[in-house]
């Protein structure tokens, strides 16, 4: 079960988005009741009770519901971490597509210079996916980010979804492992189902 933090007015429920005042009210020490959404009339976030492990899956299976329940009602705390991570992930791939260095120095300095492409690429596609939300909200004549149970600032929650929605990106590890005994056209439709799976992760996780 989730930390036994007292939730903000920031909750939602993970079926509709609904925002709720709370997930679940104690009675005792191992008694709790979960919340029943007004909107819906289903289990607010049903997550509160659910390993670690089985969210990862439901993340990966692409559930909207896990996805919202992370971003709006989790105390998952660590995205700064798992940037990191991706970003050295992604950097060691596109290092190790580079013709063969000169030397060590050379070497080492092509993979800073890799991490820096990288964390120009991922400001890059953030700046034009909220300018893309800016201009929608522009047209709509509403700021999703004082909608009802969004506390946060809209572009964190848009960093946090794309951080989530890259994930899939780990998929990308088979082909650094297996790519001297792969045909270039292998490698490319894997790479193809790999970024196809972002989109999709990416279109899950921002449209909660």
């Amino acid at each position: 079960m989730d930390s036994e933090k007292k939730e903000s007015l920031a909750v939602v429920c993970i079926n509709c988005g609904h925002p709720v005042t709370e997930l679940y009210r104690k009675y005792g020490e191992s008694v709790i009741k979960m919340t029943i959404c007004a909107n819906c009339n289903q289990i607010a976030d049903k997550y509160i009770e659910f390993e670690p492990v089985v969210i990862l899956i439901d993340l990966v299976l692409l559930t909207k519901s896990a996805y919202r329940h992370i971003l709006f009602n989790g105390y998952f705390k660590n995205f700064w971490k798992l940037f990191i991570i991706l970003v050295l992930m992604e950097s060691y791939m596109k290092w190790m597509n580079l013709p063969a260095a000169k030397n060590n120095q050379e070497s080492e300095k092509n993979f800073y210079i890799c991490g820096i492409w990288i964390l120009g690429e991922n400001f890059l596609f953030f700046c034009i996916l909220r300018g893309s939300v800016g201009i929608f909200e522009y047209f709509l004549k509403r700021s999703a980010s004082t909608l009802p149970g969004r506390a946060e600032n809209l572009s964190l929650l848009l960093w946090k979804g794309i951080i989530l929605a890259s994930l899939g990106k780990f998929l990308f590890v088979p082909i650094v492992i297996w790519q001297d005994n792969s045909s270039a056209f292998a490698l490319q439709i894997h790479s193809m189902l790999v970024m196809g799976y972002f989109l999709l992760s990416l279109i899950c996780s921002c449209s909660g």
